[in-house]
Parts: C-alpha cells; sequence; structure tokens
C-alpha cells in the first residue's frame, strides 16, 4: 500500500513539473524577447490577489531599478518596476533583497511579467551577466521604448492567453491521475480479498 502511495505521488508531481520544463535562454535570447530589461533588488512582495480570472491568484514583487538596458515603459515611477507573478504557473519568483538581472514582458493584460526559463540571475559581485547584457544593449538596432505597453504582440501574446488553458490543463491532469489511483486500490483490494485465508490463522477454517 505504501508503494502504491508513493507511485501516485509521483505521478501527481509529473504535470506541475513538466509544465515548466524549458532548456533556458541564453541572455542574447532573452533580450531580444523581452520588453523589460533591467537590475534591480527586490523590495516588497504582496501576498497573493485574485486577477484576470476568478481563482488565478497573482502576488506582485516591487523592484527598485539601478540600470535599465531594454525598456517598454515610457516612464519609471521613482526607479521602480512591480511585476506579477503566480505560484500555479511558470513564472518567475524572486525573494526580497536579492539583486537581479530581470528580464520581462508585457502581456496584454497591462501586467509586466517574468519566466521561469528567462535567464534571470541573481547578481554575485563577481558576475558577468550585467557586462553581457550591456554589450547586447550596445549592439541593439533599437532605442527604448520600444513599443507602447498597449501595443499588440506577436509570439508572446500568443504565450500568454495559453497560460489560463495550462491551469485548467493541469487539472484535468490531475483528475485522471487521481482517478487510475483509485482504480489501483480497487484492484488491490480485490485481489487480497480473493486470496485463500490460510488456515490457522485469525478468520481462516480448519479442513
Amino acid at each position: 500500500m505504501k508503494s502504491l502511495f508513493l507511485f501516485v505521488l509521483l505521478i501527481a508531481s509529473v504535470p506541475a513539473a513538466a509544465a515548466c520544463s524549458c532548456g533556458g535562454a541564453t541572455i542574447e535570447e532573452g533580450f531580444e524577447n523581452a520588453d523589460l530589461v533591467f537590475v534591480g533588488t527586490a523590495l516588497d512582495i504582496a501576498p497573493p490577489d485574485v486577477w484576470l480570472v476568478p481563482g488565478w491568484r497573482l502576488r506582485t514583487t516591487t523592484f527598485e531599478v539601478e540600470e535599465t538596458f531594454k525598456s517598454a515603459l515610457r516612464s519609471w515611477d521613482a526607479g521602480r518596476v512591480t511585476l506579477a507573478h503566480s505560484e500555479d504557473n511558470c513564472d518567475a519568483a524572486f525573494e526580497p533583497g536579492v539583486r537581479y538581472l530581470v528580464f520581462a514582458w508585457w502581456t496584454d493584460d497591462q501586467l509586466a511579467r517574468s519566466g521561469y526559463c528567462a535567464p534571470n540571475e541573481v547578481l554575485s559581485p563577481d558576475s558577468e551577466a550585467v557586462a553581457r547584457v550591456r554589450a547586447v544593449a550596445d549592439t541593439a538596432t533599437f532605442r527604448p521604448p520600444l513599443r507602447d505597453p498597449s501595443s499588440q504582440r506577436t509570439g508572446e501574446v500568443e504565450a500568454e492567453e495559453g497560460m489560463e488553458g495550462r491551469a485548467s490543463w493541469w487539472s484535468l491532469g490531475l483528475n485522471v491521475v487521481l482517478g487510475v489511483a483509485l482504480l489501483l486500490l480497487l484492484a488491490h483490494r480485490r485481489a487480497r480479498a480473493s486470496q485463500p485465508t490460510p488456515a490457522g490463522r485469525p478468520g481462516g477454517h480448519s479442513v
């Protein structure tokens, strides 16, 4: 019975892990696909609130921006920017007081977000990431602001529109796993019930 429980637990963890599987992007790829690229320190993480769709809980992380390399913002609010992230999908998560290199994008619902697969990096004193992204920014063919946050995006917009469906697919997958587990449990109990009880043991019958 214990092995059956562990098997079910392992299977149940697969959908969430698979949803965030990726090879990871390079700094160059992240810069090309991002709307916002900056160095900043995470100041505050607000508790979850319900946004977008009923039951879709999002936290917000506010950053003190130190340096901006690419921006789709027309202005910064006193050098700060707020990113939204969910605990139920592949959004990036941040820790207060930590200095990051962040790659983010604007969604069609006016939220700035960053992903698990983005090349975000915790910056240590000897990190070379800032120098690399600065070199990429210096050779870029655009100059910020790249676009207004309300403008329509291409591939990134389609990815964001699929995020709501991802949550429902995960829920469906979990229900399937639980159904399979229930069938295995019933089969296990029937197999035990069909086994003859040895003579001399409690509940057995002597011949």
